[in-house]
């Protein structure tokens, strides 16, 4: 079994890349998976069905957007912002399962989506310069994204 660090690191990446991506991911298991710990807690309704569900329409919807030329930089304030609060709601929560400190989990999360924002940012950036493919790229990285879901398994 991974440590919640381990799995706020992982998903607090994939926050960076992709806001609503690692919500989603996290809804979607922990209400296959109900932890006993979130049932009597704030948390509790990230394990419900529907909640699963509009997440899950809200990263599909993400990964469509990111593909749009017009869609603002993650860079830029609100992008930074809305991932740095996914990668936050995603460590207090896992945090709040493993029967630890979910203020703990949301900084922990928080640092990692913020890091990860820039450093996928650039490394895209980088590799379209010399590929020209920036919608494969895209691709991959929503790919990856989606990967890191397994680091709740």
């Amino acid at each position: 079994m991974k440590s919640p660090l381990i799995k706020t690191l992982v998903l607090g990446m994939s926050a960076g890349m992709r806001t609503m991506v690692p919500l989603s991911i996290m809804s979607t298991n922990f209400h296959k998976n109900k932890q006993i710990n979130l049932k009597n807690s704030k948390f509790n309704f990230i394990q419900t069905g529907v909640v699963s569900t509009l997440l899950d329409m809200a990263a599909l919807g993400e990964l469509a957007g990111d593909k749009n030329p017009n869609i603002p930089d993650r860079t830029e304030a609100m992008g930074v912002i809305g991932r740095a609060l996914s990668g936050a709601f995603v460590g207090a929560t896992i945090y709040k399962a493993s029967f630890r400190n979910p203020v703990n989990g949301a900084v922990i999360g928080a640092i990692s989506a913020v890091a990860s924002t820039f450093i996928f940012f650039h490394l895209r950036k980088s590799l379209a310069k010399k590929t020209h493919n920036d919608k494969i790229l895209g691709m991959a990285e929503d790919a990856l994204a989606f990967t890191a879901g397994k680091v709740l398994k």
